[in-house]
């Protein structure tokens, strides 16, 4: 019963990548003042601004 139960629940989830992941390493040409901040491991938000 929870094997189905969970199954189904999988089916109707939309798989989403984790926050902290490659991808957030990844910008495009679009954006301005990126840059990656390694203390916390991510780009710094606060300076990320669309050109």
């Amino acid at each position: 019963m929870w094997a189905e139960l969970n199954q189904y629940a999988m089916d109707q989830m939309w798989v989403i990548p984790g926050v902290f992941s490659k991808t957030q390493e990844v910008w495009g040409s679009g954006l301005g003042g990126v840059f990656f901040w390694e203390p916390q491991g991510s780009p710094s938000f606060g300076d990320i601004y669309i050109k």
